[in-house]
């Protein structure tokens, strides 16, 4: 079965993807990711799994693994090291602003 989004990084991409990883620091989602990128890569130095072995060697769900390629495959993907939108700091900021309502 022919895959739809194809993961082929360029040796630049692998790079960043492996110092990523070899630093340790950064948020899970991210490090997943580029651990999924790099076991899905179709390219010369790539191992090319499939989803499913990913899957279950990263301890993820294909759907997961077949989300990742599939950002990748659209264009101007980025592995997002931080996430688009902060919970914690817009819980943090109703929070507040419910205190200081109760406290008038």
């Amino acid at each position: 079965m022919r895959k739809r989004n194809t993961v082929v990084l360029s040796e630049p991409e692998r790079a960043w993807l492996h110092t990523l990883i070899g630093q340790g620091t950064g948020p899970a989602r991210a490090l997943t990711h580029a651990r999924i990128l790099l076991k899905a890569n179709q390219g010369e130095a790539g191992p090319g799994w499939t989803d499913q072995a990913i899957a279950e060697a990263l301890e993820v769900h294909p759907a997961t693994v077949a989300r990742v390629r599939q950002h990748y495959a659209s264009p101007g993907w980025t592995l997002r090291c931080t996430p688009s939108h902060s919970s914690a700091s817009t819980a943090a900021s109703s929070t507040g602003s419910r205190r200081r309502a109760w406290s008038r």
